[in-house]
């Protein structure tokens, strides 16, 4: 059978292109990766419904409230080491509650969490992320939650993680989005109004 010159050159670039390609049986996992997961929440909707239109943690613009319908509990912190192990951080170090079944409802309970935007420290020892503990126990249960800043350690293999709530942070207000800077001063994103006045919460603006 005859072949064009472009078949040719295809064949020889596909020949090329396998030689790059790595082995199916044998992926390359190379660095470890810290995660997070959530529960699948109602889509951002454009429509008269109050509910639907809602922004939650997982919409594009990501609701920075840490109520139920906004963040839904159930997420963890994980981490999968670079030879493919993968570990729920967050349970290891004693948070998240497996849901409590009641007759027709299913509560998450008191030490229920939900888990965002984790980052690692420069040195690779810690990392900081925003967790929100607590659920409402009854569907009567007004409770009000707050997004505030943990950090992560000793989350090697072969070690137990502890979890420490960050220290100095506006306790009644949400925190979230922080990151290391380079002097290893926390920088993160609050709902705090100026001064820390609560009879000014919540404010119109979110602050640095």
């Amino acid at each position: 059978m005859t072949t064009t010159r472009s078949q040719r050159l295809s064949a020889a670039a596909l020949a090329a292109l396998s030689l790059t390609m790595p082995a199916h049986s044998a992926p390359l996992l190379g660095k470890t990766i810290l995660y997070i997961t959530q529960v699948p929440l109602r889509d951002e909707v454009a429509t008269t419904d109050v509910a639907a239109t809602k922004m939650n943690i997982t919409t594009t613009m990501q609701s920075p409230l840490a109520d139920t319908v906004s963040a839904g509990r159930g997420g963890a912190l994980w981490i999968r080491y670079s030879n493919g192990v993968t570990r729920n951080l967050t349970a290891a170090a004693g948070y998240g509650q497996t849901p409590v079944a009641l007759p027709g409802v299913t509560f998450q309970g008191a030490s229920s969490i939900s888990v965002q935007h984790p980052v690692m420290h420069w040195d690779g020892t810690k990392a900081i992320f925003a967790m929100v503990v607590g659920a409402p126990l009854t569907a009567a249960d007004a409770t009000q939650f707050r997004w505030q800043l943990y950090e992560i350690t000793s989350f090697g293999q072969a070690q137990t993680p502890v979890i420490t709530k960050v220290p100095g942070q506006p306790a009644a207000c949400n925190n979230i989005q922080a990151c290391y800077e380079s002097q290893d001063r926390i920088v993160f994103i609050s709902d705090a109004p100026r001064g820390l006045i609560m009879a000014h919460y919540p404010p119109r603006d979110d602050a640095h």
